[in-house]
């Protein structure tokens, strides 16, 4: 059983065949987004009478489309010097204007199919949504792609086990966007500030009243409108569901027959006290507006259009307005193609490397002086023979990205803990054997770069594991020298024992320093020797029984499943012998920042790690400096006081001894 849509729309015609029971799907012709968007704006009405999900039915789509010889839309073009040019797609985004959908969900979690097919075939600037029913156990991740951040008010009151309400804003990442904190009041509100090119920025709010609320939800509202007015410095958009459907919004009047007539009155006044006009003018759910745009640019309002809804709200306001958001300057980085690289001469240049290291005098070498005339001969190979493209960064969404890693640079300089060492722990002799010394093999070595995920990223000695995994077996030998020269003398190479810090946004506030967690990019072959060094330390670990049998983390065969399992078996042996259960559960805070590196080389030294792979681990730790990177600018480098290095392979090992 099927239904059949013949269509004619944007110079294409053609018949959608849509399967009422799943069945196998194909294309057969061309598959256009236009074809797309007709689909999916006939098959709406489709959706609720036949009760199926949208996101099950439009895959199974038979699409046959021709295209008419007349177009009815053609693309602008532009006329230089006898010749047709098209207009660049990126110089149109630079200066569009701003366009933004006002979605009620009615559980945003159960509708992430549609609402991907609605970004990608209206890419909205702006979301406002409201009643989005989820709470802090939902990642904002999990509903929006990549490309927006989104600002959330989620509401905290249960009923019946369930969590209604809610409110969001989600902004394109590009669009320079402050999340303001100030603004919020008692009701389903959330505010963010959008920069404009040359002019006020706009104040943008996401509002929900609930069908119940009385007057104080207003009060509310009246309070956050009344802290923007007080500033005189931005223009306001208020969007939503307000669920008072009764008004004439041209003339102002309420409806007869209107069940919340003072409700609506007071929205009115509202609305005219802080010069707000609403720019919704179709109905949104059963012939009645409820989902409203006010905004204090009337006229600069180019278009205002339902789209099909997503919950039992018929329609979505999409409002352009004639601004241009300020954008984030992205910081042009250097990409490697090494698809095209010229294999050879780096195999070549690489074999060099290694002949030469192989040639000196390794009793006279120092460690940093073989490590930077190895970095600079990987350098020089790689630019001469791997091609390169400019491709922008990611951008993050601060006004001044310098200051906000700064910022952020203090906020994990913070956490770090400052030891005592005047009271410094006696330990006594547990009488475990030293570890022996390690003697590093080359095929060891190219076995781990082999081995190597050429889509990491690189550490701040800019080293690609795309090029070490490319000659690794000719530059195995000279990194073998570089290694065994630095264990054995317990100099660490200055490259190694850097960081940069990518902040990533965890929860709560953005404006807050710290709601980010850091993740730390070190250099990649400052792992290779990490991964040798923690092979042979565990090895005497388990040699020796030394750590605990309930210590699950971070050791091979280990996890927290065996832990739970672990957990489950102990519980429910007392509980069949009817006994009492009590469970004490700790989670410290930054554990891994606050290891004090003095009392951690203590208790490696008690069991049995010492000589030189303790001289090694004590440079390592005690001579780390990091830094925080933002679009291209960086903190200050600031020395790490505690802590097991974060983005290491040693570091999780570390922790295990504390």
């Amino acid at each position: 059983m099927s239904l059949q849509i013949q269509y004619e729309s944007h110079g294409f015609a053609g018949t959608v065949i849509c399967p009422i029971l799943p069945v196998a799907y194909s294309i057969q012709a061309p598959l256009t987004l236009q074809t797309v968007i007709v689909a999916w704006k006939q098959l709406q009405w489709m959706r609720t009478r036949c009760n199926l999900l949208h996101h099950l039915l439009l895959p199974r789509l038979h699409i046959t489309e021709t295209k008419l010889k007349d177009t009815h839309r053609r693309k602008k073009t532009k006329q230089v010097k006898g010749k047709t040019q098209k207009k660049t797609t990126k110089s149109k985004n630079l200066s569009r204007p701003l366009k933004t959908l006002v979605v009620n969900f009615q559980s945003i979690r159960g509708k992430t199919a549609e609402l991907a097919v609605c970004l990608e075939v209206n890419d909205p600037d702006l979301v406002i949504g409201t009643e989005t029913w989820i709470d802090s156990n939902v990642e904002s991740s999990e509903l929006f792609p990549s490309n927006y951040q989104v600002i959330r008010k989620d509401r905290t009151v249960y009923s019946d086990g369930k969590v209604y309400g809610g409110v969001l804003i989600a902004i394109k990442n590009d669009i320079i966007a402050l999340h303001r904190v100030d603004l919020d009041t008692e009701c389903e509100i959330v505010w963010a500030q959008i920069e404009i090119i040359g002019a006020k920025s706009i104040i943008v709010g996401a509002y929900y009243r609930p069908p119940k609320s009385d007057m104080a939800y207003f009060r509310q509202l009246r309070e956050s409108l009344n802290k923007i007015k007080k500033s005189q410095h931005s223009n306001i958009w208020l969007a939503g569901d307000l669920n008072l459907g009764d008004i004439d919004w041209p003339t102002q009047t309420i409806k007869p027959g209107c069940p919340k007539v003072a409700l609506s009155k007071e929205l009115i006044d509202l609305a005219n006290d802080f010069g707000l006009e609403q720019m919704v003018n179709k109905p949104t759910r059963k012939g009645r507006i409820l989902d409203l745009f006010l905004t204090t640019n009337p006229t600069l309002v180019v278009k205002a259009v339902n789209l099909p809804g997503m919950s039992d709200h018929d329609g979505i306001p999409s409002i352009t307005i004639d601004m241009v958001a300020k954008k984030s300057k992205k910081c042009p980085r250097k990409v490697y193609l090494y698809h095209r690289a010229n294999s050879e001469d780096l195999m070549t240049d690489a074999r060099k490397i290694s002949e030469d290291f192989e040639s000196k005098d390794l009793d006279r070498a120092e460690v940093n002086d073989l490590w930077n005339e190895f970095k600079d001969r990987v350098e020089s190979s790689v630019e001469k023979n791997v091609p390169t493209l400019k491709d922008p960064s990611t951008g993050f969404l601060v006004t001044d990205s310098a200051k906000q890693a700064e910022l952020l640079g203090r906020q994990f300089q913070s956490q770090f803990t400052k030891e005592n060492l005047e009271d410094f722990p006696v330990e006594p002799d547990s009488g475990i054997p030293s570890m022996a010394d390690m003697v590093i093999h080359e095929e060891g070595v190219i076995k781990l770069l082999l081995e190597l995920n050429p889509n990491k990223a690189m550490g701040p000695d800019q080293i690609s594991p795309k090029y070490l995994k490319l000659v690794a077996n000719e530059i195995g030998s000279a990194l073998r020298i570089i290694f065994q020269l630095s264990y054995d003398t317990g100099v660490v190479p200055t490259d190694w024992l850097l960081s940069n810090i990518t902040p990533i946004f965890k929860k709560g506030d953005r404006t807050q320093t710290g709601n980010y967690r850091s993740v730390n990019l070190t250099s990649v072959c400052s792992k290779i020797f990490e991964h040798i060094l923690k092979s042979n330390v565990m090895q005497h670990l388990d040699t020796y029984n030394i750590l605990c049998e309930n210590q699950h983390g971070f050791r091979r065969n280990h996890s927290c499943e065996t832990q739970l399992i672990n957990t489950i078996q102990d519980i429910a042996l007392q509980l069949d012998q009817k006994q009492q259960v009590d469970m004490i559960i700790m989670d410290f805070a930054k554990a891994f920042d606050k290891v004090p590196h003095q009392r951690l080389l203590l208790k490696m030294s008690r069991y049995g790690i010492r000589g030189k792979t303790l001289k090694w681990t004590e440079a390592f730790l005690t001579q780390r400096k990091q830094r925080v990177v933002i679009e291209g600018k960086s903190s200050e480098w600031i020395k790490v006081e505690s802590s097991v290095p974060k983005g290491t392979v040693t570091g999780p090992m570390d922790f295990c001894y504390t």
